[in-house]
């Protein structure tokens, strides 16, 4: 079976996806040592490499962000990145707690400080595009 490479480029980014990232779907497999944030599901999508930090998912059509993963989180990610560290812990700590209406979320608040941080990412850095092997 013959195969070509094919570069599949990463659409214009539409920051404003960051606004109201509504009900997102946040998962950490300890295992892998990989954390996951689901923006939105259910559309067409690609990965863009931001520069080796974290991994994009991009709607195709809109440029909307719809995901982020992050290899290495423990070990590597929070280190270079000590608020999302101390964020992530007492999210952490908070995990199995029922939260009163209006009581401090942790939750939020990690989830605030993971946006902003993409924010700057995104200012400062490139997506890359990514390669792939597709039947010819």
């Amino acid at each position: 079976m013959d195969s070509n490479i094919s570069k599949i480029h990463c659409p214009e980014i539409n920051l404003n996806s960051l606004e109201n990232p509504g009900l997102p779907t946040i998962i950490y497999r300890k295992n892998i040592d990989t954390f996951y944030l689901h923006l939105k599901t259910d559309c067409p999508a690609t990965s863009c490499d931001l520069e080796g930090i974290l991994w994009l998912r991009v709607d195709i059509q809109t440029g909307d962000i719809i995901g982020i993963q992050i290899d290495d989180f423990e070990s590597v990610f929070l280190n270079k990145y000590p608020e999302v560290a101390k964020a992530w812990d007492e999210a952490k700590m908070f995990n199995n707690k029922k939260l009163s209406p209006g009581e401090y979320n942790p939750k939020s608040s990690f989830l605030l400080t993971i946006i902003n941080l993409l924010k700057s990412l995104l200012t400062n850095h490139t997506p890359q595009s990514k390669a792939e092997i597709v039947p010819a």
